[in-house]
């Protein structure tokens, strides 16, 4: 069985953790932050900025493993399989609508010449959930990371489902992978194989990302007093967060000092989101589960993934005609006004269809 959670826990969200969103936001708030600095603005921390923006993004790597395996696990346990059709259909409904009205919007303005850095193929890069693979322009940069997801939905499942019953074995294979993916990243980059933007967006070299969650929402079933003993009282699991965030200093301190260590960044990054993750999933009062679970913060992590859609509009370099929508404070505002219209007109109807129809 998996860990018991608190009275938060609702008859359509078994298992719900809502300190899981009060994480996802502060992800889209790492992530926020970064291209607010990296780009014309506030350049001064810039270097500061990228290194947060890759903690966000590995965040949300590790957040999705977990989250997509413990609930696949889940349907498991309680109805003796799992069906790919219905989470292909859930997760078709929960990112496909909201993509495409982004799409659509960015192609409008393109048509319009107010988005000249965006050619015909970026968008259809980005339909096919490939983007991370080819493509170039502004607007579309950042659905590499949806893309990059996507091909991790297509992978894991089934790996899952070919090994029915069976999570021991499907932790060794997260291992496995996991090190291989390591392996081959340094690889690659000893022996000039690949670009460290190639590191940075690639499938090969991001999927110990997602795998680490994966592993943790295995173990949490398997052996779940391995987790509540690093967490198994509200002191520990502030300890454990804090511990999370001291390595996160450490480790931007090393890599502004010496520069990115690209063969072994994505893996660090997402080991130290793995200890916020394991801090946060098993339930006591404490200072850290109470700020995660401001209704704020639990708030900016039900719209981030629109949030994180329309900033990549919004928060660019500064150019053209649509250079005056990117500054500082019009970028954040539009981003966080298009998000809100996106999750109450569209994203928030379709995940009561998705949560009422296709949910066994």
């Amino acid at each position: 069985m998996f860990i018991k959670y608190d009275s938060n826990t609702t008859p359509q969200k078994q298992g719900y953790i809502p300190a899981l969103d009060g994480i996802r936001a502060i992800a889209i708030l790492l992530v926020l932050f970064a291209h607010s600095v990296i780009f014309d603005q506030f350049t001064w921390l810039r270097s500061i900025g990228f290194q947060l923006g890759l903690f966000g993004v590995s965040i949300f790597f590790v957040l999705s493993g977990y989250l997509i395996t413990r609930l696949l696990i889940q349907e498991e346990e309680q109805t003796g399989n799992i069906s790919l059709k219905f989470f292909y259909i859930r997760r078709a409904f929960r990112l496909l609508p909201a993509l495409y009205l982004y799409l659509f919007v960015v192609w409008v303005l393109w048509i319009m010449g107010l988005l000249p850095d965006n050619p015909w193929h970026s968008f259809i890069s980005s339909l096919l959930y490939i983007r991370n693979l080819i493509g170039r322009g502004d607007a579309t940069n950042h659905i590499w990371s949806l893309s990059f997801e996507q091909q991790f939905y297509f992978l894991w499942p089934i790996t899952i489902t070919l090994f029915r019953q069976q999570n021991i074995r499907r932790l060794v294979i997260a291992f496995i992978l996991i090190l291989t993916v390591v392996v081959w990243r340094c690889y690659a980059i000893t022996n000039n194989l690949a670009t460290y933007g190639d590191v940075y967006i690639r499938t090969d070299f991001r999927l110990d990302s997602p795998l680490i969650g994966c592993a943790i929402a295995i173990i949490e079933k398997i052996k779940p007093r391995l987790i509540i003993r690093f967490n198994s009282s509200p002191f520990r699991s502030d300890m454990l967060l804090i511990t999370a965030i001291m390595l996160m200093i450490c480790w931007m301190t090393i890599q502004l000092q010496i520069g990115i260590v690209w063969s072994i960044d994505s893996t660090i990054t997402s080991l130290i989101a793995g200890i916020v993750v394991i801090s946060q999933i098993v339930h006591y009062d404490s200072f850290g589960k109470r700020f995660l679970t401001l209704p704020p913060l639990i708030f900016i992590g039900k719209i981030s993934y629109g949030l994180y859609l329309w900033q990549g509009l919004f928060l660019g370099l500064q150019v053209g005609a649509f250079g005056v929508m990117r500054k500082f404070p019009i970028d954040l505002i539009l981003s966080f006004s298009s998000a809100l219209i996106s999750y109450f007109f569209l994203e928030k109807r379709l995940l009561k269809i998705k949560d009422k129809k296709f949910h066994k």
